[in-house]
């Protein structure tokens, strides 16, 4: 069965290696680094948007010849995930969701373009240090006492250029109303998040899970928002599980 998987705003690919490696011998596991991030560079005046990031999954998919796939996103790779089952309902059998935003929250565009500036004037070194103080926040307290995951969350981070940086805030300006989206999604759906997530709540997590008709989401114990680095033995299992439920429900 193919998982292809959808990182977040600000990461790469490599992020879910601890889980690829943990769900290989159950799936097909596709990762790519999507649209403006790490190694899919774009050239300049190519769009970064949620158009362009939702239809890539699916265009992906077709050139691996996979008409349909189970789709894990984790935080922003979650809106992606979801425009594109809304989207394409035939080529997502189901999603796993990940760190998932509240669906009525609204993309603040001011706080963007803020940001975009601050980041257009950044060299590498700053938006490394900004970065390193940005994700020691993040990470639960016991996470930040593991040797090499912050190293490794700084890396996710600057392995997209400056300039890339700032065009990808700029695309993230770019999401469509959640709420509707999710309401359009026709695929089985089940969320999982982290007890002390410190960018997506709990209450967010639920409100998507009803937006799309899904169960109460998974609560990871001690973890925070970068799960699947954090704690993948816990994530594989609890990936593992619901889409073996997902599956079974399927074919019933």
């Amino acid at each position: 069965m193919p998982l292809c998987m959808l990182h977040g705003g600000g990461s790469r690919a490599e992020h879910f290696l601890p889980l690829m490696e943990r769900l290989a011998k159950d799936f097909r596991v596709i990762a790519y680094d999507q649209r403006g991030f790490a190694r899919t560079g774009t050239a300049p005046g190519q769009p970064i948007d949620h158009a362009h990031w939702a239809s890539d999954l699916t265009g992906i998919m077709a050139a691996l010849d996979i008409g349909s796939a189970m789709v894990l996103g984790w935080s922003m790779g979650c809106s992606v995930a979801i425009n594109a089952a809304a989207a394409r309902p035939e080529a997502v059998s189901g999603l796993i969701l990940v760190g998932a935003p509240d669906p009525a929250s609204k993309v603040d565009v001011a706080s963007l373009r803020r940001r975009q500036a601050e980041y257009d004037v950044m060299d590498s070194f700053d938006l490394a240090r900004r970065a390193a103080s940005d994700l020691a926040q993040q990470l639960s307290p016991a996470a930040r006492e593991v040797a090499g995951l912050l190293d490794g969350l700084i890396a996710d981070r600057m392995a997209s250029t400056p300039e890339l940086q700032a065009r990808t805030i700029a695309g993230f300006a770019t999401r469509p109303d959640l709420l509707e989206a999710a309401r359009k999604v026709r695929s089985p759906a089940r969320l999982i998040t982290g007890e002390l997530d410190r960018i997506t709540s709990l209450a967010g997590a639920q409100s998507m899970a009803r937006a799309l008709g899904a169960p109460e989401p998974d609560i990871v114990a001690g973890c925070g928002h970068y799960i699947a680095v954090e704690q993948p033995d816990a994530l594989a299992a609890l990936v593992r599980k619901r889409i073996r439920e997902m599956a079974v429900h399927a074919v019933g």
